[in-house]
């Protein structure tokens, strides 16, 4: 794939420098779907992985969980997890289509699918806890007893492979550094803090280096969370406050900067190492810090324990204190008991390994690291982006005027980024930076918003449409400005339904579903002159391009049809108070007491003015490679990633102002055009003095979703029948054209072949369906209604059409597409 391009995104809710970084090879292998044989998962480390090792081995209670409640939520009985369900690693296998990893000393187990060797109380370090569990250095001699048997089995060329395509999962640390808290040992007193944090490096090092001599190549690494502020370690606060413990935080922070060091090292001093590491640490965090964010209630004491934050680790009663407290409801928990995490924690974190950072979507998908904001203390680098969003801003410097920062100080704040990146880089590379940039707008909410939540009399001094032409006229300066520096790609959000949103309904007295119509307007002012504005800059401005994506139609259309989406709940927000949930009180109870949803994926907003995850998840995918139902004149992507060949895309040749862009090509394609007259009306195309030419073959026409419909899910043979007659004329005539015309040069693309075979075998190929169209009625989706204008104004349409080989009724999706494109 082309290099990605840089970008720079200022929005209310987002303001983003995304610049170049290489692909993470293990993170590109985790996003793929499988396809033939899955690679193999070996577990290292602790109990955060242990999946039943210590329930084999002779140790204490205080290293085991086979015993009630532990394993309640889904096992429905103890399994050897710390925790009341599944661990990250579960749900990593899951996620790569691998049964549950099997512990090491389980008797019976296969090897050829992995195993994990994790051992709970287990540090790097042999001392920590010896005698009690299996150290890393002993995990290492379990894994090298695994490699003699693969090879006795599969023979060395298959064992080699096996071992060569496998993920290696490590979770270690952890307890090399609160172990002499919790035991009498002097341990730390012997070394200091950065001595003794060299002595569990060197140890991880080592294992890592080993399993790399014997075929290991892609490694995945949590990094330590803070360890301190665990409910075990807090009640041991010498200041008696419930404070967390610095000195046990300390340390795992220096490992943390260690391992970061290391990691990149590795990926140059051995051979084809690749690497993946895990924030575990942050995560775990923002859990702690703001719970309700994450659908949490309680971030900071333990579902089951003793005394204060249950942090007594007494789960069970199997232990040194037989009494505890469990609650009832662990899913409304970040920790499970006073060390570790309950299930629905870790499967958030499988997600965010998975798939990238869930909450920054545009860097997901344009494989980058989440952005930090810009006024983050540290964060003056910029090599992978920065952040200057400042909630509740707007376009107008009167918008929420001292409480955030308005549009103005967010270009003020990307000038400074700029003098920074010239000084850094140089004027040449900064200022080819800054031209492949993408630039994100998300504005204007909160100047239409603000005044009717906050009784202001600003919209009365002026006519509505004045009112509006002052915000697009800030935000226009703003575009000039960037422009100015070199920004030529801009992407903009028109608004949402504001005054349909949860906060805004209930302005109106007694209100039971109608939307605040004075807001709306405003709302509809706006989006109408925002695309007008872009089309007079597109012709002003040199090298400008733009996306604007119908934020509008994206989330009313989920606002309406919620179960369509997969969604319970449209209206209403998961987390607040009153009417609709529409008081802004989430996470506020010393403001009035406010109500969480048991599951925010099932509601379309999270708070009174903001979606859930899920929402903003499908949002960002139609922002990312939709149609241009959603987005205009082009998607985002293709802001973000030039093409194969390093063109522009081509636009229509009727499109009026695309003349400029003829050096490049010209796109003369009709939808329904054929080669005959008759067909449809026809345009006739005289190519003067061409010689090198692309064609596609005829695909399975008569197995398109249309044709389905109408032979009860068979294909036509007849139509199949006159495509293939078609295709070996085709080529005919091609090799005869070849001989007779001087110079001529061709390539026929066989998608006859490449479309039937995704058809046939569509999990071949990442798709979960490939006879039925995602778009379109009928038991296929084979009547040509999509978007509702041919004629027929009702149509299904799927979640996600990355799913299907076909969009519409005749066509395929995307995926399908870029698939054939690379091919």
């Amino acid at each position: 794939m082309a290099r990605l391009s840089t970008h720079f995104i200022i929005s209310v809710l987002c303001a983003l420098l995304f610049i170049s970084t290489p692909t993470n090879g293990l993170t590109s292998q985790c996003r793929r779907r499988p396809t033939g044989k899955q690679a193999a998962l070996f577990i290292f480390g602790d109990s955060f992985l242990d999946s039943g090792n210590n329930n084999y081995i002779n140790t204490i209670t205080l290293d085991q969980a086979n015993f009630w409640p532990y394993g309640e939520t889904y096992f429905n009985s103890p399994t050897g997890r710390f925790s009341d369900g599944r661990l990250v690693s579960d749900f990593i296998a899951e996620y790569a289509e691998l049964p549950l990893i099997p512990p090491f000393v389980q008797p019976g187990i296969e090897y050829n699918k992995g195993v994990n060797f994790a051992s709970a109380g287990a540090g790097a370090l042999a001392g920590t806890f010896e005698g009690s569990v299996t150290s890393l250095k002993t995990q290492l001699r379990n894994y090298k007893k695994v490699e003699a048997r693969l090879r006795s089995e599969l023979g060395d060329g298959e064992a080699k492979m096996t071992l060569s395509t496998a993920v290696y999962l490590f979770s270690i640390g952890t307890n090399d550094y609160i172990s002499p808290f919790l035991t009498n040992s002097t341990i730390l007193i012997s070394y200091p803090p950065a001595q003794y944090v060299e002595m569990v490096i060197s140890n991880l090092t080592t294992v890592i280096k080993d399993i790399h001599k014997r075929g290991g190549r892609k490694f995945g690494f949590l990094n330590l969370g803070p360890l301190g502020c665990l409910p075990g370690l807090r009640i041991l606060d010498p200041q008696g406050h419930g404070g967390c413990l610095e000195e046990a935080s300390a340390l795992a922070k220096l490992h943390n900067e260690a391992l970061s060091k290391l990691l990149p090292r590795m990926d140059k001093h051995l051979e084809g190492f690749k690497h993946l590491l895990y924030d575990f640490k942050s995560s775990l965090r923002r859990r702690m810090k703001h719970p309700s964010r994450y659908g949490f209630r309680e971030g900071r004491s333990a579902c089951c324990g003793t005394g204060r934050f249950r942090g007594t680790f007494s789960c069970g009663g199997r232990r040194l204190v037989k009494e505890f407290q469990l609650c009832d409801r662990p899913e409304d928990y970040v920790f499970w008991d006073s060390y570790h995490l309950t299930e629905r924690v870790y499967k958030q974190m499988a997600e965010e390994m998975w798939t990238g950072h869930s909450t920054h979507p545009y860097t997901e998908y344009a494989k980058l690291p989440p952005i930090p904001p810009y006024l983050q203390p540290g964060n003056d680098q910029f090599a992978n982006g920065t952040n200057f969003a400042s909630a509740g801003a707007g376009a107008l410097v009167d918008t929420s005027p001292g409480w955030v920062i308005s549009l103005k100080t967010q270009v003020s704040y990307f000038k400074s980024v700029e003098k920074e990146l010239m000084k850094k880089l140089g004027d040449k590379e900064a200022k080819k930076l800054l031209s492949d940039a993408v630039y994100l707008f998300s504005i204007g909410s909160n100047d239409y918003l603000h005044p009717f939540l906050s009784n202001l009399s600003l919209l009365e001094l002026y006519s509505k449409e004045d009112y509006v032409e002052m915000v697009i006229g800030n935000l226009t300066t703003a575009v000039k400005d960037i422009h100015s520096k070199g920004g030529r790609k801009f992407g903009l959000l028109n608004l949402p339904p504001l005054g349909c949103l949860p906060i805004a309904k209930p302005l109106i007295p007694g209100n039971t579903s109608e939307c605040m119509e004075d807001i709306t307007t405003l709302v509809k002012l706006h989006n109408q002159a925002l695309p007008k504005v872009l089309q007079k800059l597109e012709v002003q401005l040199k090298g400008f391009a733009y996306s604007i994506f119908d934020f509008y139609t994206a989330l009313s259309e989920r606002m309406d049809n919620p179960r369509r989406y997969g969604f319970k709940e449209g209206k209403s927000a998961c987390c607040g108070s009153g009417p609709y949930r529409g008081v802004a009180n989430c996470g506020r109870e010393s403001v009035d007491k406010y109500g969480l949803c048991d599951n925010p994926s099932e509601y379309v907003f999270f708070d009174a003015a903001h979606p859930t995850e899920k929402a903003n998840q499908q949002i960002a995918k139609l922002i990312w490679n939709r149609t241009t139902k959603n987005a205009w004149p082009y998607n985002f992507k293709a802001l973000f990633e030039p093409e194969y060949a390093k063109l522009p895309l081509l636009p229509p040749y009727l499109k009026p102002g695309s003349h400029s862009l003829f050096a490049y090509g010209a796109n003369f394609a009709s939808g329904g055009g054929g080669a005959l007259v008759e067909t449809y009306s026809g345009l006739e195309v005289d190519i003067k003095g061409g010689r090198k030419f692309g064609f596609v073959t005829m695909p399975p026409i008569g197995c398109l979703p249309y044709y389905r419909e109408i032979n009860n899910g068979g294909c036509s043979e007849e139509v199949s029948a006159i495509a293939d007659l078609h295709n070996k004329a085709f080529s005919q005539i091609l090799r005869k054209l070849e001989k007779q015309l001087e110079g001529f040069k061709y390539s026929l693309f066989d998608l006859n072949t490449v479309v039937s075979d995704r058809i046939s075998n569509p999990s071949k190929y990442g798709f979960k369906e490939g006879k039925a169209a995602c778009c379109g009625r009928g038991s296929y989706g084979g009547i040509y209604s999509c978007g509702g204008k041919r004629g027929q104004e009702e149509y299904d349409l799927c979640d996600d059409p990355s799913e299907y080989v076909f969009f519409d009724s005749y066509h395929p999706s995307e995926v399908a597409y870029q698939q054939i494109a690379k091919l």
